[in-house]
Order: structure tokens, then sequence, then C-alpha cells
């Protein structure tokens, strides 16, 4: 009995040193979220993230406005995870705040979710705001490798959408371009918005994929008879030939104004240079 006894007492100190010890790392952890290096916060915010401590939620709420973007993202991360109906529509409001850093932390977290309703809260407010707010959502997007979002912003683009929300999906879709491709862009490049076939064109020049040249030919320097929308084709044209050895030249200035035979001349002398840039991906 005196064993048993025993061995019931070692089990219940065991016990309570392993209580004692997770209270100990919790404290740490928020103890941690006060740390004056950036790094060591963003790691706290994980580990509290992990946890079940009920202050978890107002300390994920102020990290998700700290100064550093580190924290912001860590924040972001973990409340872009969580099923709290209330916890997203906290993210939402945050989009409207007057502070810059808990709407860039709101960024964050709802580009990181897959759901539409974070997607549709994002283009509302996107809608309504300036350039710089809309090109950091796109970044954020982007950042957040979200792929659930690809099909709704190609949706916005196909739907003839509001410009701006159409701005902030092709650029989204550009910065994704190493893991989606090209395809969305070549799509983008047939909105019916000038300013959107525009930023498509200019993102495609910056891309350098040689698999653009046909989309661009027949998309903007046949497809339009005016040098607003040519001249933009012809500039992305240029700068991929540019990038390729040995280089394909393209002279904007002529292919913009749709000089006599040179739009003609191009697709010629692409049509024999192609091969060498662009391989036979057939089966």
């Amino acid at each position: 009995m005196k064993k048993i006894a025993a061995h019931v007492v070692a089990i219940g100190l065991a016990a309570c040193s392993i209580v004692a010890a997770e209270k100990a790392t919790t404290e740490d952890s928020f103890a941690r979220l006060k740390d004056p290096e950036p790094s060591v916060r963003a790691a706290a915010v994980a580990e509290v993230g992990r946890g079940t401590d009920p202050r978890a939620k107002a300390a994920l709420k102020r990290a998700l406005a700290d100064p550093e973007h580190v924290v912001r993202l860590a924040a972001a991360k973990v409340l872009a995870a969580t099923k709290d109906a209330a916890a997203l529509d906290e993210l939402v409001a945050g989009l409207d705040s007057d502070d810059v850093l808990t709407r860039d932390g709101s960024v964050l977290a709802l580009s990181h979710r897959p759901d539409a309703k974070a997607f549709d809260a994002l283009m509302a407010q996107c809608a309504k705001r300036s350039l710089a707010f809309r090109w950091r959502v796109g970044e954020a997007i982007a950042m957040a490798a979200n792929h659930a979002f690809i099909p709704m912003m190609l949706d916005k683009v196909s739907q003839g959408a509001d410009w701006r929300i159409q701005e902030v999906s092709v650029v989204a879709l550009a910065l994704m371009h190493d893991a989606v491709g090209i395809d969305p862009l070549l799509h983008s490049i047939r909105s019916n918005d000038p300013y959107i076939r525009r930023i498509a064109c200019w993102q495609l020049g910056v891309i350098g994929d040689p698999r653009a040249i046909d989309p661009l030919i027949s998309d903007m320097l046949e497809k339009y008879d005016n040098y607003n929308d040519r001249v933009w084709g012809a500039v992305a044209i240029n700068r991929i030939g540019a990038g390729l050895d040995p280089p394909v030249a393209a002279v904007v200035g002529e292919l913009a104004h749709a000089q006599e035979g040179k739009i003609e001349a191009l697709k010629r002398n692409w049509a024999a240079a192609r091969d060498r840039y662009i391989p036979d991906e057939s089966p």
C-alpha cells in the first residue's frame, strides 16, 4: 500500500510539474510579446496563437497593429486561420480603422483567408480607396499566395468589375506569376477597360515571358486601331524581345502607329524565331 501511495504521490507531483511548466511557458510567451526585438515578438505571437489562454484574442488583436510588419504578419496568419465568425467580422471592421497599422494588419489577415467573404470585403474597400491601398492589397494577396482568390479575381476582370477592383486583381496575379503562370495576365489584356489592359501589358513586359508575344500581337496590336492601346502592347513586346538572346527587335513607334506592313513584318520575324524561345509543350 505504501508503494502504491508513493506512486500516486509521484504521479501527482509530475502532473503538477507539467501544469506549472505549461503555465510558465504561456506566461513567457505573453511576456515576449513586449520584447523589443520584432522577431521575438513574432515568434511569441505564433506561440500564443497555438494556446487556449483566454487572453490570446486581445493579445493577437494588439499584435495585428504592431509597428513591425513581421509581427503584424505573424498575427495575421494566426487570425486568418480562426473559425470564429466574430473574429472575421472584427478583421473586416478593421479595414475602416483610422489607424494605418490596424488597417494593414486587417488586410494581411484577410488576404490569407480562402473564403469569399474575405475577398469581397477587400474588394469593397479597394473600390473606394487610394492607389496606395489598392496596390497594398494586391501585394498582400500575392504574398499570401492565396490561390483561392485567383478564380474570383479573374471573374472580376472578365465581368468588367469596377476598374479599381480589376487593377488590384491584375497586380496580384502579376506578382503571383511564378506560381500561377502568365495565363491570368493574358486573360487580363482582354479586359473591357483600357487602363486594365495597359497594366497587364506593363506587367507582361516586366515578367518577360516570350509566350506573351503572340497574344500581345493579336489582342493589342491587331485588335485596336488607336495609338494609346497599341503603344502598351508594343512596349511590352519590345521589352520581352530585348531580353531574349539573341534579341527580337520590335520598334515601339512603328508598331504603335501601325505603320504600313510593320505589324505583319513583326509577325513574320517572330514566327521564324519563336521556336528558339518557346519549346513545344505538347505530350
